[in-house]
């Protein structure tokens, strides 16, 4: 979840290709996605995007 919020790609490449979590949401509901999303990490959103469920 920091990861995406604080544009940590590298990071989350790792987590992604290790399978993470991407639909699980925090304290506040949102997803790793949504959070990267809100913080402008286009970067993040298209890694993650394609894990996530719909």
């Amino acid at each position: 979840m920091k990861g995406c919020e604080h544009d940590h790609t590298k990071i989350v490449k790792v987590l992604v290709d290790r399978g993470g979590y991407w639909n699980e949401c925090d304290g506040d509901g949102k997803t790793p996605l949504m959070k990267a999303y809100a913080h402008g990490h286009t970067e993040i959103v298209n890694t993650v995007m394609p894990k996530c469920r719909s």
